[in-house]
């Protein structure tokens, strides 16, 4: 890609994979996660298939997955905090530990889920 930076094609897409990345979203085989990789408190992105925000004090994802397959979510605190608590559309979910809270959704065309961890400090 460096060599004959004037040869590639998909140059104006760098910056939206950078965007995704740094938001810390990855696609996997089965379904996604979320480990936000941006300084500081706060941020937002907005995609057709997936936001996220971030504030002093929680991560916020909606989620909506195209086609009805099950899939799991994983979503890792930003670095230097922990998950105190998880939920999934408004219901509290047990988390195994304050390092990641996972979920397993099955999705319909137009289906959408809202996950909410809760961050507190690292000490």
């Amino acid at each position: 890609m460096t060599d004959y930076p004037v040869q590639n094609n998909n140059a104006h897409a760098m910056p939206l994979y950078a965007a995704l990345r740094m938001a810390g979203l990855k696609a996997t085989g089965r379904g996604l996660q979320i480990a936000p990789k941006i300084p500081g408190h706060a941020f937002a992105l907005k995609t057709t298939l997936v936001e996220v925000q971030r504030s002093e004090t929680s991560l916020r994802v909606r989620y909506t997955p195209r086609g009805p397959s099950a899939r799991l979510v994983e979503i890792s605190p930003p670095p230097g905090t922990i998950i105190t608590a998880a939920f999934l559309d408004g219901g509290e979910r047990a988390i195994d530990s304050d390092e990641l809270a996972s979920f397993f959704v099955v999705g319909g065309d137009g289906t959408s889920f809202d996950f909410e961890v809760t961050l507190a400090p690292a000490n």
